[in-house]
Formats: structure tokens, sequence, C-alpha cells
């Protein structure tokens, strides 16, 4: 009943169906997202290949590895994992990222992070990880 009012692309042989974007702005600056694993995000489908931009390869342990892990998300797209580790006053959030950053979405980072330690009650260290 809504396919008059959707549009619709076909990308790699399947056809995802979106409502038209309220407006024909760009968004420039990159959107960071620290999500806790098993978030709708990800869960939410059978295929999560989209997210991935074919990376970690589909049906592998590397998938699992990444989708039972705190997940970082960069424009949409899934680029790494994090993981916390909490003291009485704060949390550090250590990132596991296959590549580095540009300085805008280490910014990016830096601006998503706080909103977490808020959410806590406590101060945040960010830091690259090594695991």
């Amino acid at each position: 009943m809504a396919k008059s009012h959707l549009l619709h692309e076909v990308v790699g042989g399947k056809t995802y169906w979106f409502a038209p974007p309220a407006s024909n702005a760009k968004i420039t600056d990159p959107t960071l997202h620290l999500l806790p694993n098993y978030d709708e995000y990800l869960i939410a489908y059978r295929d999560h290949s989209p997210l991935f931009e074919g990376r970690p390869p589909m049906g592998t342990p590397a998938l699992y590895d990444v989708l039972s892990r705190h997940i970082v998300v960069l424009n949409g797209r899934v680029i790494g994992g994090w993981r916390r580790t909490l003291t009485s006053s704060e949390v550090t959030i250590e990132t596991n990222l296959p590549v580095p950053l540009t300085e805008t979405q280490d910014g990016a980072l830096h601006y998503a992070a706080p909103d977490y330690g808020r959410f806590l009650g406590k101060s945040v260290t960010v830091r690259p990880g090594t695991w």
C-alpha cells in the first residue's frame, strides 16, 4: 500500500525501499556513533553486508566477532569496535579500528565519546586499542 510513497534502489541485485529525503541537504561532517553490542542497527537484519561495504567477509568468524562487540559506526558504516574500562569516576573507551581516522573523523569520535560518559555520569578518555 505504501509503494507509491516510497523510493527504491537496486544494489547488488537486492531492492532497497526508503522514504524520500526531507531535503536535498548534503552532510559534510562525519557522523560517528558508539553503539552497544547487539544494537538493533545491526541485529535487526539478516543481511549485514550493506553496513560493512563487504568487510568483514560475510559468514565468517570475523563477522561474528564484530557483531558480538560494541560497534563503531561512521556515516552509517561499521568501521570497527570499541570496549570500555570503568573506574569509580572515569570510563576509558578503547577503539579497535582497522584503518586510521582522518582528523575530522577523529574529532567526531571525541565528540561522541562524552555523550557516553554523560550517560554513565563519568569523565571519558578515548584511546586507540591494540586488541
